[in-house]
């Protein structure tokens, strides 16, 4: 009788193992093709903003400074997929991607310009033509990961219809911007930054309200370190070591960009406080090269642990 008992057990316990095998089997399928995420990850993109007009033809430049690759087309195959929203006070137009276009990643350029059929996305503004000015007033470009449905990024642009820099020259490497921009943020910030090539710049904040954003209330954080590593040999090593100052801005000089170079921008923690924004507290793919000289917009935002 107890033989047969444990005969019973082992069949059940085999049959258990095997239901075990076969539901962890579907839910990696499932992570793996997208059905569901349980990390419930989002894109991660570090945008660099503004206005530029393009011989003649007026239009908002997003430069990737690092951060995730995301699709911009239905066919092409990523992990996410890139949403663009110009925002105004009176409506919100979603941005339309030229059919060339695949994927946005770091390193890459998008135009985005106006027609009287709505905002179209392009990586080159060679040849267009019917175009529209920029609207007046504020004016910003909201970024979203339409695979998690997340808010991304959303800078505000200081849109007086008349532009606020000039590009001259092809929309390739010989692409210069003028120092005279008046490109602002509104929703997220920015202090005025040294622009000059080999830097990257940011700000540290308290995020008060931990919602990854700088609200106009929340202060700049002084003191913190903040450290850059470089990948000179395939690994990273660390490159220089800096503190935010009295407005929480921080600045690395003198890094290399030519060749193209690759850097890390990492705030050392401290206890009692949280990062929010980016939530792993470092940007692991901040690109400088000929025609992106310098980085700036590199923030942290950090709330206490209640």
């Amino acid at each position: 009788m107890r033989d047969g008992q444990v005969a019973v057990s082992e069949v059940v316990g085999t049959i258990l193992i095997i239901v075990l095998v076969i539901a962890v089997a579907i839910i990696m399928a499932s992570q793996f093709l997208g059905f569901f995420n349980l990390l419930g990850k989002s894109a991660y993109i570090a945008p660099e903003i503004k206005v530029v007009n393009v011989s003649g033809v007026q239009a908002i430049s997003l430069y990737s400074r690092g951060g995730d690759v995301a699709s911009v087309n239905a066919s092409a195959q990523a992990a996410y997929r890139l949403g663009l929203y110009v925002d105004t006070p009176e409506r919100s137009d979603m941005v339309k991607y030229d059919p060339s276009l695949t994927y946005f990643g770091p390193g890459d350029t998008l135009y985005i310009y106006r027609t009287p059929a709505g905002y179209y996305a392009t990586g080159d503004l060679t040849g267009i033509t019917g175009t529209l000015p920029l609207p007046g007033g504020p004016l910003s470009l909201r970024l979203v990961d339409e695979t998690a449905h997340i808010l991304i990024a959303n800078e505000g642009i200081g849109g007086t219809g008349t532009g606020t820099g000039t590009v001259t020259g092809t929309t390739t490497a010989t692409t210069t911007v003028t120092t005279t921009a008046t490109t602002m943020v509104t929703t997220s910030p920015t202090p005025t930054q040294p622009s000059e090539c080999g830097s990257v710049s940011g700000m540290k904040y308290n995020d008060l309200n931990g919602n990854g954003v700088r609200d106009p209330n929340e202060p700049g954080l002084s003191g913190w370190e903040i450290k850059c590593y470089n990948k000179p040999g395939g690994s990273w090593v660390l490159s220089q070591t800096t503190t935010t100052n009295g407005n929480g801005d921080f600045v690395f000089n003198g890094l290399k960009f030519s060749p193209a170079e690759q850097y890390r921008i990492v705030e050392t923690q401290r206890n009692g406080w949280k990062p929010t924004n980016p939530s792993s507290g470092e940007y692991d793919n901040v690109i400088l090269n000929p025609s992106h000289c310098y980085a700036t917009g590199i923030n942290f935002g950090n709330q206490v642990i209640a």
